[in-house]
């Protein structure tokens, strides 16, 4: 399974012609897309934009935000992961599929060594880093597409940045680790903070806001 986070401008709506249903979207996962057919996709939900672009730096890279959709490219490193868990535990199997990715377009690769599917148990910084930075070593070296780190501790993205990742993506939102701010402006990393109500353990015993 191909696993995609598709990244639209806040101020993007995604069209669908057939039940004229729009929505502000900042993220849509999409299981099983192929990018040869995104023409094809982007004509059928045409993707209507009054944009407002912004410059996005991180590290030595500069994008244009607001003009066209991101594509981030899902690698999880993990046994027990709601997409592809089980899959690409070890760092072939990993980097192969986080190549696979990025010839078929990808923007980001996000590495992640720990699932936060519901329900999911919390893993150590010493497991974590065991899992992701060998790949993100490798990875690095292979590819010149930016990698992200998908972690919620600031150990971990803190060496993760030395093994070449220059994103990290936090899904607490930088709730969980109060270091996590100072890592990533000491870094000069890219940071996308994500959000989720609680933690895996409790985030479905009253999922209403």
């Amino acid at each position: 399974m191909v696993f995609w986070t598709l990244f639209v401008p806040l101020n993007c709506r995604l069209a669908f012609p057939q039940r004229k249903l729009s929505c502000e979207v900042t993220r849509i996962v999409l299981r099983n897309f192929n990018l040869d057919d995104s023409n094809l996709f982007f004509k059928k939900y045409s993707i209507m934009v009054n944009p407002i672009l912004r410059k996005w730096n991180f590290g030595d890279n500069q994008w244009t935000m607001g003009d066209f959709p991101r594509l981030m490219g899902i690698v999880n490193v993990t046994p027990d992961s709601f997409s592809d868990g089980g899959i690409h535990q070890s760092v072939d199997s990993a980097i192969e599929h986080a190549l696979n990715l990025a010839d078929q377009g990808a923007d980001i690769l996000d590495i992640g060594g720990e699932s936060t599917r519901p329900g999911a148990e919390p893993v150590s910084e010493k497991q974590e880093l065991e899992r992701v930075i060998s790949v993100i070593e490798k990875l690095s070296s292979l590819t010149e597409v930016p990698i992200s780190i998908d972690t919620m501790k600031s150990v971990v993205a803190k060496e993760a940045i030395q093994a070449g990742a220059i994103i990290v993506n936090d899904v607490s939102g930088l709730e969980f680790d109060p270091a996590m701010p100072s890592v990533c402006a000491e870094t000069n990393v890219g940071l996308i903070c994500m959000h989720m109500k609680g933690d895996p353990q409790t985030m479905q015993d009253q999922p209403v806001y």
